[in-house]
């Protein structure tokens, strides 16, 4: 188990700056450990609730028993939930950089891009060799912009399984958001579309904060 002391907020006033630089490090590597031992635990759930079909007649599948589950736990829309249980079975998919990620040495937001930049590598040797070549380079690519470490990334899926890469690359081109013909009676229209899943995320988070802020309505989020 991961441990660090994490100091009272009144504690670091009195400290000299190089304990404080070292307690901003200990806090990051604690708060990336904490975000893979809680994705570990959504994990196991998932693995748990979906490895039956003794609920095939229920409304919703097993996989959305469990993403209320997580929602309920953690706050957050079905929807997110049940990208953060996309992202947890990246652990099982990514032993070696699961093992980094346990350990604190990156963070939640670069073990995410990666899981998703890796999602369709589904060889079993090419899934090996894409975990211990990005394992072995991820602890230096904190500082990287968002385009120059996804180019880091698809480097080696590009080496390793360059199939995996192109079907990335169509996805991601054939990306776009359409609204549908406005209904006058009821003043509604339709909107769908496909996303990276980075902005998905973040756009499902914007959209969950202006329903929170709209106190007039009881509609679910």
């Amino acid at each position: 188990m991961f441990e660090v002391s994490l100091p009272d907020p009144a504690e670091l006033r009195r400290c000299d700056d190089a304990a404080l630089v070292a307690a901003i490090e200990d806090c990051a590597r604690a708060e990336a450990a904490a975000s893979a031992r809680r994705l570990s635990a959504i994990a196991a759930l998932t693995c748990r609730r979906t490895a039956s079909d003794q609920r095939a007649d229920w409304a919703c599948d097993e996989w959305d028993s469990a993403a209320a589950e997580v929602a309920a736990a953690l706050g957050l829309s079905q929807g997110r939930a049940s990208g953060q249980m996309h992202l947890s079975l990246a652990l099982n998919r990514l032993p070696k950089v699961a093992a980094l990620f346990l350990a604190g040495g990156i963070s939640a937001r670069l073990m995410s891009v990666i899981a998703w930049r890796t999602y369709l590598v589904r060889d079993p040797e090419a899934q090996r060799l894409v975990d211990a070549a990005v394992a072995e380079h991820a602890g230096a690519w904190g500082p990287l912009s968002a385009s120059k470490l996804e180019q880091a990334i698809d480097g080696w899926v590009d080496r390793y399984d360059p199939g995996a890469l192109r079907r990335t690359r169509a996805a991601a081109r054939s990306r776009d958001v359409c609204f549908g013909d406005p209904d006058d009676d009821v003043g509604t229209a339709a909107l769908w579309g496909r996303l990276y899943a980075t902005d998905a995320a973040m756009l499902d988070r914007r959209l969950t904060q202006m329903a929170r802020g709209c106190a007039t309505t009881t509609r679910a989020r």
